[in-house]
Formats: structure tokens, C-alpha cells, sequence
């Protein structure tokens, strides 16, 4: 999108240079396309998660990732080093620190941060 015309002005993407800080959540990656937010629940519950979700499409299905939220930083780090390469219906998980970044939208020289889902909707709505 960078470098994009949008109704006659230039849009200019960039990746912000600050990471948001996320060390007390987790994403759970490579899972099995059925996994149920109770089954990742279930896998979780020793390490005290806040939430656990599967994340779904608009249609309520599976897209293969999940989001889990720890109360701190220490029960986050005991179940990366816990389950991440675990076998999981057949399927090695990933588990690491989730990262997320903001995003920088500037058109027509005016700025704002945001994320990359609300670039989207704004540059097609």
C-alpha cells in the first residue's frame, strides 16, 4: 500500500519503531484447523492463563492461531518453554511471545498510528 494514490493524495505506510508491549501474551501457532478454545484452555490451564481464544474467520472457523494471556510475565515464559514444539493432533505448535507493532498511515502529509486491519478498512471504506 505504501506509495498507493488514494482520491488524488499518496499514502505512505511505514512500521512504527516502537514494539507495543506484549510480553504477558502468547501466540499459539500451527494448530490443528478443529482445536476448540476449551481443548487450548485445557493445554494451558498448569500455567495459569487470563484467556485463551482461538482466533476465527467471519465464519466462525478455526485459522489455525490462538491468543493466550497470562496475569504475568513468568507464567507466560513456563508455558513457551513448556509446550512450544509440543505434538498436537499430529501437529508441532508454535509457541512464542506475541509481537504486534504499530502502524504509521500518513496521507497527504497527516499521520496517525494504527493497526494494519484498521489501515485496510480505512483505505477501502
Amino acid at each position: 500500500m505504501n506509495a498507493t494514490d488514494l482520491n488524488g493524495r499518496a499514502v505512505h505506510v511505514r512500521l512504527d519503531r516502537d514494539v507495543v508491549e506484549t510480553s504477558h501474551n502468547v501466540f499459539v501457532g500451527n494448530l490443528p484447523w478443529a482445536f476448540t478454545s476449551e481443548e487450548l484452555n485445557a493445554m494451558f490451564q498448569a500455567y495459569r492463563p487470563t484467556e485463551c481464544q482461538v482466533l476465527t474467520n467471519m465464519y466462525g472457523k478455526s485459522r489455525g492461531f490462538a491468543i493466550v494471556k497470562f496475569a504475568n510475565e513468568g507464567d507466560a515464559a513456563r508455558a513457551i518453554a513448556g509446550l512450544n514444539g509440543l505434538e498436537v493432533q499430529g501437529r508441532n505448535i508454535e509457541v512464542r511471545t506475541n509481537m504486534l507493532f504499530t502502524v504509521m498511515l500518513c496521507v497527504g502529509g497527516r499521520c496517525e498510528s494504527t493497526s494494519p486491519v484498521h489501515i485496510l478498512l480505512r483505505v477501502l471504506f
